[in-house]
C-alpha cells in the first residue's frame, strides 16, 4: 500500500487542520 500520494494527503490534511500522518506512524511502511 505504498501507492498512497502522501504529498497530496498531507497537503489536504494540512488544509483540514488535521495532524499530518507519516508512513511510519500509519504502519503502512510494511
Amino acid at each position: 500500500m505504498s501507492s498512497i500520494p502522501w504529498d497530496l494527503f498531507n497537503n489536504w490534511a494540512g488544509k483540514q487542520g488535521i495532524a499530518l500522518f507519516n508512513e511510519s506512524n500509519t504502519g503502512v511502511g510494511m
